[in-house]
Parts: structure tokens; C-alpha cells; sequence
């Protein structure tokens, strides 16, 4: 077989190879760096609700003023009558003078009341000559205050336990008047009418403890606490547009102890669950509900309201995002343009972000007909508190990209790209914060969650303790610490069986 070769067109291709060489200029593609290491976050902290329950003490005090007469007689708080004594018969009555003072301190519910004696008398016998018994009485007066200390705690299976001390000490020391020929003076009985008030103080305080326990411990009021429970695990939409949820699970209960504020008398069950707050188009799903824990004394220790918010921004947001910042920009370097056609960002450990920038070069000494191709740069991100967003620090060129760079076209390895990166690759979290705080004070605020049962909170705009900034595979999440306070009034004492 002969084999010729055509001179022109051997000339004819090498013609059009050298147009496709020259037209297509040099490349530069060094290799993408390796992801890694990754270090697996700390699951979000628990939120801590102190839910305060406040119970209007204008109600307890009008309460304990109604089983407290003013009445005399019978009728009164306190009656006796015949009541031996040594050498005769006494009878008392006591009534409320004035109003119920209540107050609260040292996990006690503590209250007060001044009570005086009525119809008070001393009843004897007066022996004269011949044996003659003369039927006699003296009136008897004074005034005490009454008071009354309720501890109540609540058990581990959520039983309450009451224990409630009665005492009372005198404002006018009990007394009789005897008259001594054109005089009257007055004695002091304290002692008889003491022995008569003290054999019914054990009495009544074992009425009052029964009586908080049987209240508090009644089927129904666990049904409550069950029921409250369940419906404390839920997705709560907090707004339409956007789109706001938050998905409450709780995982603590425990009650704290009893407070007064203002007028309320402020009992502090306080619920620990894992917050997290959704802006998306779809409901979350719901968490799933546990039994009724025990009571725990430890849950959240007397914290104020402490909210974990997790905000992200995901690598494709933030591509999307780096795109519109930086697209198209032609830089000048020297006599030479670079030109960015387009921005990748991802994550590139726990620690680093990667930015990859296809590009287009001109006039690059020693490439007539231009470079092309794609650089890596790898940089910190750091959060911006004050602007709320994520800015990138020491922004630097991989080192194979380097390596290509300096054998190339060391030009384009110019500190200008890289400040330009640096001041236009910021990530604007703050509308997604504010929409977030905004939507939990404004919907989440004076919000009633059960019959007469309404939730209050207050979330300063300076409230945020802290940020935290954690690069993961699927983006960059910072979770903000934000403090304030919570609390669950009862406007309907009813609940309580009041």
C-alpha cells in the first residue's frame, strides 16, 4: 500500500490547529483542596422557660376575708361558750378587725389578720355567808393578730405536700374588769383564754393542710398537668408571611418555688425544652411526646428566659448570593484585566470556608491570547455582631493554586483580588434575625395557650448574650444565646377551683 501526502493539505490543518491553540489561550485548573476535617457541632442547647404562674393575691386575701366574719357571736371566726375554766365558765368570740394582710416569702404563702374578742365573759360563783353562791360574770376584751404560714411542696410524682403553722401573739393582752368598791380595775386572762385558742389551733391546721392536698392533689388537677404537658409538645405558626414556625419540645418540668410581684402571688413551674424556630413553607413535624416527667428541682436553676436561635445561610444561598456581589466584575491589574464569571462557596471544614472564582484574564505577560480557568482561595469566617453578618478574614490562594499562579501568571496572584473578595463576600443574616425576633415578640406576646391561660414574652432587642459560628458540610450556621423573660398568668382563678 503507498501512502502520499498532500503538502498543502498537511499545512491546512496545521493551520487550524494553531487558530484553536491561539483562540483558546492558557488554562488554569489546579485541583479542588480536600474537605476536612469536620468536628460534629454540639446539639443546640436546651431553651430554659421559666414559666412564671401568677395568681392575683387580691383574690386569695378576698378569699380568706370571706371565711373570716366580722360578725359577732356565733357567726364570728371564733365562738366558744360554757367553756370550763378554774372556778367558772369562760366564753370568747372573735372577729376580723380590718383586712387580710398576705404576703409571700421563703417558698410560704404567709398572711395575717387582727382579730378581737366579743361578747367575751367570765362566768362564776360567789360564795357569801350561810353558803350562799352568788351567780356572777365579768366581761372580758383584748385583740390579737392571727397568722398563718403555708408551706407547700411539690413531690417527685408531682403529689403536693402541705404544711401549715398557725400562731398568734396579742396586740391588748386578754383582761376582765373587777370591781373594788367605787373602783374597776382591769386582770389580765391571758393565760385562760390562751389554753382555750390553743387546743383548737392544732385543729385547724390540720384542716387547712388536708384541705391545700385534697385541692391539689384532686384526679382532675393531674389530668390537668398531663394534659398541659401534651400540648406543650406542638408546632406553634407564628406567621404567614413569612413563614414562620417554632417547634417546641419539651423535656423538663419542675417547679422552683413561689414569689410575689407586685399583687401576684407567683408560682414558678418551669419548663425546659428544646426550641427551634423554622422559616419555611411547610409546617415542621411535630415532636414527639413523652410520659410526664418526675418533678425536678434542677430544671433551670431560677434562669431567666434563655432562647436558642439557629440561623443558617446554606452553601447554594450563599453562592447565590456571592454571584450577585461579584458576577461579571472586571478588575485592573496594572495593564492587564481580570475578569470574575463566577463564584463558588462551600465549606471546607469546620473551621474554613473555600471560595472557587472562574475567571477570564487579558493582556497577561507571556499569554498574548489570554488565561482562563478557575482559582481556589480558602479564608475564616467570622460573625459580625453589630451588622449580624458573616464576614471572611485571611483570605489566601490554596496552595496548588499558588504553585499554578507563579508558573503562569504570577500578576493575577495580586493582593487587590483578594481584598476585593474579602469586602464583597459578606452574608447578610440580619433581616432573617429581625424577622425572627419580630415574629416571636409580636406573636408570641400576651398569647392565650389554654383557657384563661396566657403567655407573656419579653425579648429585649439588645437581649443577645452571645453568638456562635459553626461551618458544617451543607453550609454555615451561628446560633444566637438571646435572654428575657416568660410568664404564664391565670386571669381566671377558676382553674385553680378558686
Amino acid at each position: 500500500m503507498e501512502i502520499r501526502f498532500n503538502p498543502k493539505h498537511i499545512m491546512t490543518s496545521l493551520i487550524v490547529v494553531s487558530i484553536v491553540l491561539l483562540t483558546s489561550g492558557c488554562k488554569i485548573k489546579p485541583p479542588k483542596p480536600d474537605e476536612g476535617p469536620w468536628v460534629e457541632p454540639p446539639p443546640i442547647s436546651s431553651s430554659i422557660l421559666p414559666v412564671t404562674i401568677g395568681v392575683d393575691v387580691t383574690a386569695i386575701r378576698q378569699l380568706m376575708e370571706s371565711q373570716l366574719s366580722t360578725s359577732h357571736g356565733p357567726s364570728g371566726v371564733f365562738w366558744i361558750s360554757g367553756h370550763p375554766v378554774s372556778g367558772g365558765t369562760l366564753q370568747i368570740g372573735l372577729h376580723r378587725v380590718g383586712g387580710v394582710n398576705v404576703d409571700v416569702g421563703d417558698n410560704q404563702l404567709n398572711w395575717s389578720v387582727e382579730l378581737a374578742i366579743n361578747n367575751g365573759r367570765y362566768d362564776f360563783e360567789e360564795k357569801k355567808a350561810f353558803g350562799v353562791k352568788l351567780k356572777k360574770h365579768q366581761d372580758i376584751g383584748g385583740a390579737f393578730r392571727l397568722a398563718g404560714n403555708i408551706s407547700i411542696k411539690a413531690l417527685e410524682d408531682w403529689t403536693i405536700a402541705s404544711t401549715t403553722q398557725l400562731g398568734y401573739t396579742y396586740t391588748e393582752n386578754p383582761w376582765f374588769n373587777v370591781s373594788a368598791g367605787p373602783f374597776k380595775t382591769s386582770i389580765s386572762v391571758g393565760g385562760m383564754v390562751s389554753d382555750s385558742i390553743n387546743s383548737k389551733i392544732g385543729e385547724i391546721s390540720a384542716k387547712v393542710d388536708q384541705l391545700i392536698e385534697d385541692a391539689a392533689n384532686d384526679p382532675q388537677n393531674r389530668e390537668k398537668l398531663d394534659s398541659l404537658w401534651r400540648q406543650a409538645h406542638r408546632v406553634e405558626e407564628l406567621s404567614q408571611d413569612p413563614s414562620v414556625y417554632a417547634v417546641i419540645d419539651p423535656v423538663g418540668l419542675g417547679l422552683a418555688g413561689f414569689s410575689k410581684v407586685d399583687d401576684q402571688l407567683v408560682i414558678m413551674p418551669q419548663i425546659e425544652a428544646n426550641i427551634s424556630f423554622a422559616i419555611q413553607d411547610q409546617a415542621p413535624n411535630s415532636p414527639n411526646i413523652d410520659v410526664l416527667p418526675m418533678n425536678s428541682s434542677t430544671v433551670g436553676q431560677g434562669k431567666p428566659f434563655e432562647l436558642n436561635l439557629p440561623l443558617s445561610i446554606s452553601n447554594e444561598k450563599a453562592t447565590a448570593l456571592a454571584n450577585d456581589a461579584l458576577g461579571d466584575q472586571i478588575v485592573a491589574l496594572g495593564n492587564s484585566s481580570f475578569e470574575i464569571r463566577k463564584v463558588d462557596v462551600s465549606t471546607l471544614s469546620s473551621e474554613a470556608l473555600l471560595i472557587g472564582v472562574s475567571f477570564k484574564a487579558a493582556d497577561i505577560p507571556g499569554a498574548a491570547l489570554g488565561l482562563s480557568g478557575k482559582l481556589y482561595l480558602s479564608g475564616l469566617p467570622v460573625f459580625n455582631t453589630e451588622s449580624k453578618t458573616i464576614q471572611i478574614e485571611n483570605l489566601d490562594f490554596t496552595l496548588d493554586t499558588k504553585n499554578l499562579l507563579v508558573d503562569a501568571a504570577a500578576i493575577i496572584a495580586d493582593a487587590k483580588i483578594v481584598s476585593l473578595l474579602e469586602e464583597q463576600l459578606i452574608f447578610d443574616l440580619s433581616e432573617e434575625y429581625s424577622v425572627l425576633m419580630t415574629t416571636i415578640k409580636d406573636t408570641a406576646d400576651d398569647k392565650e395557650i389554654v383557657d384563661g391561660v396566657f403567655l407573656s414574652v419579653d425579648v429585649a432587642s439588645d437581649a443577645v448574650e452571645t453568638f456562635e459560628l459553626l461551618p458544617r458540610k451543607s453550609g454555615i450556621e451561628v446560633r444566637a444565646k438571646v435572654i428575657g423573660r416568660a410568664r404564664v398568668d391565670l386571669k381566671d382563678l377558676s382553674i385553680l377551683g378558686i
